[in-house]
């Protein structure tokens, strides 16, 4: 064999583990939450830390994106507005259906926030920009998809 067709066999095995390694990189399945077919693209508050912040360091929310509170059991776990800079919807599911939803607006303080529960417990809490609730309809009992 030559050192030309060395080269080419080289590049060839090169490019051939760079497709690879795009397509095993674009299969990654990215978390997305779908409520009567709507897609949100979440990240997902697992931790103590993360679920205390959690879009309170963000100054606005792509569209259709959001975070997502997963609990280890239902339970009616309060949400407030503390240091937000934009209004929320949040949406508490349980079992995969919607049992509660609020808009909250951005507080002017962070003296006596509002805290809200759902009226029956949850285990997940989504939050996603105000008003899409509302301009899609999304109502309780809704079905919800969690793909994580």
């Amino acid at each position: 064999m030559s050192i030309k067709q060395i080269l080419i066999l080289l590049l060839i095995v090169i490019l051939v583990a760079a497709g690879i390694m795009f397509i095993n990189y674009s299969s990654v399945q990215k978390p997305m939450v779908t409520i009567d077919n709507h897609r949100f693209n979440v990240e997902i508050a697992k931790t103590l830390t993360q679920k205390e912040k959690g879009l309170g360091d963000r100054n606005y929310l792509a569209l259709n994106s959001g975070m997502l509170f997963p609990f280890p059991t239902s339970g009616e776990y309060g949400f407030w507005m503390k240091d937000m800079k934009f209004p929320l919807d949040i949406i508490y599911i349980n079992n995969n259906k919607i049992v509660s939803i609020y808009t909250l607006s951005k507080p002017q303080n962070n003296i006596n926030l509002r805290v809200v529960y759902p009226t029956t417990p949850a285990n997940n809490v989504l939050e996603i920009n105000a008003g899409l609730a509302k301009n899609y309809n999304f109502k309780v009992g809704d079905q919800v998809s969690i793909n994580l």
